[in-house]
């Protein structure tokens, strides 16, 4: 889907897609060796963007976003990262959660995406409760995320890490109950349509 928007499909427009997995599945970010993680018997797959670990389950939410300034959106890494912020922000307000954009942070050389959180990534009360990594070429970008919706898929994100460190991170269920995938994802859409009008869902 990004090589189909860098090539000036879906008339140009921003492209968001939500997806699943069908069973417990590790995906690492682009630079990151398996070597980094805890032994696992979890089949492992490669994302094209950045970041680190993450244990895909699922009862997840997994989003993409593909966009670039051919499809309205300011140039540059933080602003993009920003802008796609903005719609997690009211998607997650619709479901009753409060979450933020942390000002700094790094992921320590950690394996695992939820041992900490960066300005990309969205949290409650310092707690992270979704990850987001991108892929830039000229000004396109791809951005992969994972939003953390069940206690079990919290809990999950333990196996990728060589740390025996709890995890600072939260879910949606323990902040505001249990919510199933279905609300969640009509959540994103919903403030999509709002906020990106004439995007591709």
């Amino acid at each position: 889907m990004f090589e189909a928007f860098r090539a000036g499909h879906y008339g140009g427009g921003a492209i968001v897609r939500i997806y699943g997995w069908a069973e417990n599945t590790i995906s690492l970010g682009r630079f990151q060796e398996a070597g980094t993680l805890a032994a696992t018997s979890l089949d492992i797959v490669k994302r094209p963007t950045g970041g680190r670990a993450v244990v895909h389950t699922p009862d997840e939410v997994t989003y993409m976003v593909a966009g670039g300034t051919r499809a309205g959106f300011p140039a540059g890494l933080s602003t993009s990262y920003e802008l796609v912020s903005q719609v997690l922000v009211g998607a997650f307000a619709r479901l009753g959660v409060d979450v933020h954009r942390p000002d700094t942070g790094k992921y320590h050389h950690r394996a695992d995406c939820f041992g900490s959180a960066t300005s990309s990534d969205l949290t409650v009360e310092g707690k992270k409760i979704c990850g987001g990594a991108q892929r830039r070429i000229s000004d396109d970008f791809l951005q992969h995320g994972t939003i953390l919706v069940t206690e079990e898929q919290r809990i999950a994100q333990l196996s990728v890490s060589q740390e025996n460190a709890v995890l600072d991170a939260t879910s949606i269920e323990e902040v505001v109950g249990r919510v199933s995938r279905e609300d969640v994802i009509g959540a994103i859409y919903a403030e999509v349509s709002c906020i990106w009008p004439s995007c591709r869902l």
